[in-house]
């Protein structure tokens, strides 16, 4: 049950005050998608500006982690596919888990009238069956050090792979 809500015109903001404390660490899916862009320079594309989006999909059997965007460095879209492996589930667990995500969980921010793919979004289901949500229209939720490090694994698969 939510227990906060502030609106104030097309605005609303939700948070879970009495949220379940997650113990699990064994991710069973995990999404998470955020803007970058310059916006001290609007006119200017820079090396990482676009929505990524980060999902797990299954595909003949496989587990994958797809990351999208809509325009990168080269001003062209990304399409990547990794397959997990226990490194990779372990490396999200501990991205999870040293930029304090879980306390993120029931944060909801919604603007009326924002063009999607403007904010943020974070969705992780634990084998457990615990679930974490968070997520904002206009704004960006996650720390940028949690960014730099999502923005690594593009750099690891386009140069050698993970």
């Amino acid at each position: 049950m939510l227990n906060k809500r502030k609106k104030e015109g097309g605005i609303v903001t939700r948070y879970k005050e009495a949220r379940p404390e997650i113990l699990s660490k064994d991710i069973l899916l995990f999404e998470c998608g955020f803007l970058l862009r310059d916006y001290k320079n609007p006119n200017r594309v820079g090396m990482y500006d676009g929505y990524y989006s980060f999902r797990m999909d299954v595909k003949d059997g496989k587990t994958y982690l797809c990351i999208l965007n809509t325009m990168n460095r080269y001003l062209k879209c990304l399409d990547i596919r990794i397959e997990m492996t226990n490194e990779l589930y372990q490396l999200l667990s501990l991205l999870v888990e040293k930029y304090n995500l879980k306390e993120m969980n029931g944060y909801t921010h919604y603007v009326s009238g924002i063009l999607a793919g403007l904010g943020s979004y974070l969705s992780i289901t634990y084998k457990t069956g615990e679930a974490l949500y968070a997520s904002s229209n206009q704004e960006n939720i996650f720390p940028l050090g949690f960014i730099n490090e999502m923005l690594i694994l593009i750099e690891k698969e386009e140069s050698n792979g993970i």
